[in-house]
């Protein structure tokens, strides 16, 4: 069975779950390019990933319409990952990843948001995830909304004999509002974890 692993860029805030068995932090120092060359490194080494899983946070930005008259921040600019961002402009850097990964989960606030009328501009995270679907031959699933979370403490002796480090470990629970998948041909189907 392929190996997983997860990445987490250390801006969003805690520590990342034990839920791979090969966790990679990286942060607003790290170019996505080297992020890029080690995780097809890592699943070359492994024959491939079954699941990528990313934690990071979603970008936000400001959409204007005259015509409804709102100027609002909104969801759906893609991901805070690396150095550069992973977004509509630069996500085809990801076809390094092509036949390495089957699945990519983000765990990330509303990668997969558009807001009507926003259709094929850089606020379109439904693009923008299906360009990240294309570019890597992998399917991908990610939220419209903002996802909540909470640090979980450890506790008991064990924590405090062998002195763990810090109690925070990240925990995204349910998810919280639509669920996407995206497949590599371009389709796009709700998924039962919708909330």
């Amino acid at each position: 069975m392929p190996s997983s692993m997860l990445v987490h860029d250390t801006r969003l805030a805690g520590t990342a779950p034990p839920i791979a068995p090969n966790v990679y932090r990286v942060d607003e120092t790290v170019p996505l390019e080297a992020a890029l060359g080690w995780i097809s490194t890592y699943a070359r080494m492994n024959r491939g990933l079954g699941q990528l899983l990313i934690m990071c946070h979603g970008f936000a930005g400001s959409v204007q319409d005259a015509r409804a008259r709102i100027s609002e921040e909104e969801l759906g600019f893609g991901l805070q990952f690396c150095r550069e961002g992973l977004k509509l402009s630069n996500v085809n850097r990801t076809a390094r990843l092509k036949g390495l990964v089957s699945l990519i989960i983000l765990y990330a606030c509303g990668p997969a948001r558009t807001r009507p009328g926003f259709e094929g501009t850089r606020a379109d995270g439904r693009a923008f995830c299906r360009e990240l679907a294309g570019w890597t031959g992998a399917e991908v699933l990610a939220a419209v909304d903002i996802q909540y979370y909470r640090k979980e403490h450890r506790a008991g002796i064990f924590n405090r004999l062998f002195r763990l480090g810090p109690d925070d470990t990240i925990n995204f629970g349910s998810w919280e509002g639509p669920l996407y998948r995206f497949g590599p041909d371009g389709s796009v189907m709700p998924t039962a974890g919708s909330g």
